[in-house]
């Protein structure tokens, strides 16, 4: 009866054992596929061709659009506030590009000889 509590114990023991390196396994390939550097690194052309299309969308929907008129009025209401959404679209453009370039300075350190 002893021995069986022994055998019973020793295999819960392994299967805890075999268990926990399971979950080490799936901890490390769940950590692995949220991580942005690993899908970076696996395809840097992809992710760079993606940044592109996005700059240039986001730049084609934030060109400033001149005006065929001028006529020397002061601007009514509406341009101004066209004026400031202008500028709060150029400064979340500036904003996603200054984090994007921040982004691709950490993913790839400089290596100093």
């Amino acid at each position: 009866m002893v021995q069986a509590i022994h055998e019973i114990e020793a295999g819960l023991a392994e299967t805890r054992s075999a268990l926990g390196g399971a979950l080490d396994e799936l901890e490390g390939k769940v950590k692995s596929a949220a991580d942005w550097n690993t899908h970076f690194r696996a395809s840097p052309e992809l992710w760079m061709a993606a940044a592109l299309g996005v700059g240039l969308l986001a730049g084609a929907l934030t060109a400033r659009r001149t005006s065929p008129r001028h006529s020397g009025l002061p601007p009514s209401p509406s341009s101004r506030t066209s004026q400031a959404w202008d500028q709060a679209k150029s400064d979340v453009l500036a904003t996603g590009v200054s984090m994007f370039l921040d982004f691709v300075r950490d993913s790839f350190p400089r290596h100093k000889p």
